[in-house]
């Protein structure tokens, strides 16, 4: 953190899933202009924050965190409201922890046909819109930002071919830049 002034840290992670099995979590892609509203830095037990963006995000959700706590991750809440102010994040290569994965994980290191049809009926179902709406709430709202949320929020078919071309802003890892246009281009907001 002091090598690049950043303000707040996050790291890769090594996924462990029961009974032995490991796996690489890569999270250090460099950022990306909207991914706040799309992802996290990483699971929030990776996230150390100097004073002055944890005040911050205090002062971000102060009493409002009860209103979000069904609908958006922590881990999601804290990268967005940080971002969206301009602080700046490091996201470690190195994966400083090893984060324990269960069947019922919602998110995290799912692998395998069951995560991800649970993640498609997840999408299909609204998860785009419902999250970026409730992260709407704790950033910093600006003109680039409103067209964001509008065009998820308003799903038209021109709304969706915009979103789907300005995908790279959204997502970190290339991949998931990819899935995003096709989950646009399908109306899965």
């Amino acid at each position: 953190m002091q090598r690049q002034q950043a303000e707040a840290y996050a790291c890769s992670m090594i996924a462990f899933f029961a009974p032995a099995r490991y796996a690489l979590v890569k999270k250090d892609q460099p950022v990306r202009r909207f991914d706040y509203l799309f992802q996290s830095a990483s699971a929030a037990c990776t996230y150390v924050l100097r004073r002055s963006a944890a005040e911050l995000v205090r002062d971000v959700i102060g009493e409002t965190w009860r209103e979000w706590e069904k609908r958006v991750s922590f881990d999601c809440v804290v990268y967005a409201a940080t971002r969206s102010r301009g602080v700046h994040w490091v996201i470690d290569s190195v994966p400083n922890i090893i984060y324990r994965q269960h069947p019922r994980n919602v998110f995290g290191a799912n692998r395998g046909w069951r995560a991800a049809m649970m993640r498609i009926r997840l999408l299909r179902e609204g998860w785009i819109r419902a999250h970026v709406q409730s992260l709407r709430g704790c950033c910093v709202r600006s003109p680039d930002l409103d067209e964001v949320i509008g065009r998820v929020e308003r799903g038209a078919w021109r709304d969706r071919l915009w979103l789907a071309w300005h995908a790279a802003d959204y997502r970190r890892e290339p991949a998931a830049r990819i899935g995003m246009r096709v989950f646009f281009l399908l109306g899965w907001l």
